[in-house]
This record gives C-alpha cells, sequence and structure tokens, in this order.
C-alpha cells in the first residue's frame, strides 16, 4: 500500500498507464488484435463519435482510434492541479520510452495533508519518517523538496525511482520533452 501513496491520483507512470480495452463488433475494432500506442482519453469521445456514425468536430483534440489513417500518437500529456484538498501543479508528457514531468509548487511535499490520513499505512510512513527509520530514498520521495523537473526511462524504471534530469547522457531527451511540454 505505501507505493499507491506515490501512484493513486499521481500523474506517474503507475498512476496514468492504464490499459485501454475495447470490445465490439469486427466493423469497428479488429478482433485479437494487440497494441502498444499511447492514448489519451480524450480519443475516446473521438472514437465513439466515429462509432456512431457522426462526424469529429475540428475542435475535438481526440483521434479515433480505430479509424483506417490513424497515426499512433508520439506522446500524451496529463496533469494534477488539485484533488481533494491538496492543491498542486504538475504536468507530465509520455513518449514511447520516457516520462517528463515538470514540477510548479516546489514547496510541497509528494505526502501533503490528505484523505489518507488516516490509513494504516501512512501513519506508518509519517511515523516512520518522524522517527528516522524510513529508509533515506522514501524519505527524499515522500518528505523532500520536490524538483521542478523530473525525468525517468519508464522502460527500465517504471516505479520512476531514477530522476535522470541531471545525467548528461539523457540531456538531449530532457530538452526534447521540454520542448513537447512546452506545446
Amino acid at each position: 500500500a505505501p507505493t499507491l501513496v506515490r501512484h493513486k491520483q499521481q500523474p506517474t507512470e503507475s498512476g496514468l498507464h492504464v490499459p485501454f480495452v475495447a470490445i465490439g463488433p469486427k466493423k469497428w475494432i479488429p478482433q485479437g488484435q494487440k497494441r502498444n500506442d499511447l492514448v489519451s482519453l480524450i480519443d475516446l469521445s473521438a472514437t465513439t463519435l466515429a462509432w456512431a456514425g457522426l462526424e469529429i468536430p475540428d475542435y475535438i483534440e481526440g483521434r479515433d482510434l480505430f479509424a483506417t489513417d490513424f497515426k499512433p500518437r508520439t506522446f500524451v500529456g496529463a496533469q494534477r492541479d488539485r484533488c481533494d484538498f491538496t492543491i498542486e501543479r504538475i504536468r507530465t508528457i509520455r513518449t514511447d520510452r520516457y516520462r517528463y514531468t515538470r514540477n510548479y509548487m516546489l514547496d510541497r511535499t509528494l505526502l501533503q495533508p490528505q484523505y489518507r490520513d488516516k490509513q494504516d499505512y501512512v501513519q506508518f510512513l509519517r511515523k516512520s519518517y518522524a522517527d528516522g527509520t524510513l529508509d533515506e530514498h522514501l524519505a527524499e520521495i515522500y518528505f523532500g523538496e520536490r524538483p521542478a523537473e523530473e525525468l525517468y526511462d519508464v522502460a527500465s524504471d517504471p516505479s520512476q525511482l531514477q530522476n535522470l534530469v541531471n545525467s548528461p547522457k539523457y540531456q538531449k531527451v530532457l530538452a526534447e520533452h521540454r520542448a513537447l511540454l512546452e506545446q
């Protein structure tokens, strides 16, 4: 359960990487096909309109996932601003291999006061941190200063434990993802 504190309701890989399963007639959905496309929830509205035989208005950013001319996305974006009484400003971009996250409210720890505060696992994390027995890496994640930027190779690090922002090897990838977020 403690790992859920970091991922549930957060724009992290475990919080956002959810399978999209579609079942329907062969005329709309190729049977038995598995794809690994990057999909956004906004694609559901466009796909539903197409299945209903309606034209997809120009103002809808979603895509019909089963169109004959469908081109997979190169990235998807997500954000978190408020969830119950926690207030944040987080933006994230996911490409085929990487997740880039920009944190804007750096004064907020990940473990802000929240609805789960009475749960045993949250109380355990808080107590362990207070008495100095929480693993150093977990203490940094849950109670440390939030980094302005995060970059993870989610293919090899799906739990997002190794922030690559300061690694010289990933500066080009970082620049590419910053530009995508600015788009």
